[in-house]
């Protein structure tokens, strides 16, 4: 006596399978590959720039230089020259950074 199937489906004839379609490997066009070669050139001239720098807050130097008026370190005509002088310099870096990314960056 032939024995119920487990599945409760009807039951299929076994077929062959068909071998699956290999893609074809895509090579980068040269100019393509010299296109990422740049930008990665340009990514590490990027990073360079980044790790020379040091980021400091205006509010930080503030706060710091309040704190060196409040012990007597330092006059408050000095401390405001100084933060201002800090600030100044910063700015100028931002810009230059910035004008550099954008030459690099095309």
């Amino acid at each position: 006596m032939p024995q119920p199937r487990k599945s409760g489906g009807p039951a299929r004839k076994p077929t062959a399978r068909k071998p699956a379609a290999r893609k074809p490997t895509a090579r980068k066009p040269a100019d393509a590959q010299a296109g990422e070669d740049q930008l990665r050139g340009n990514l590490a001239a990027v990073r360079e720039l980044l790790a020379r720098g040091v980021v400091i807050t205006g509010e930080r130097i503030q706060e710091t230089m309040d704190e060196a008026v409040r012990r007597g370190r330092m006059t408050r005509e000095d401390a405001e020259e100084l933060v201002q002088s800090l600030v100044r310099g910063g700015r100028k870096q931002t810009q230059d950074l910035l004008a550099e990314l954008e030459g690099l960056l095309g």
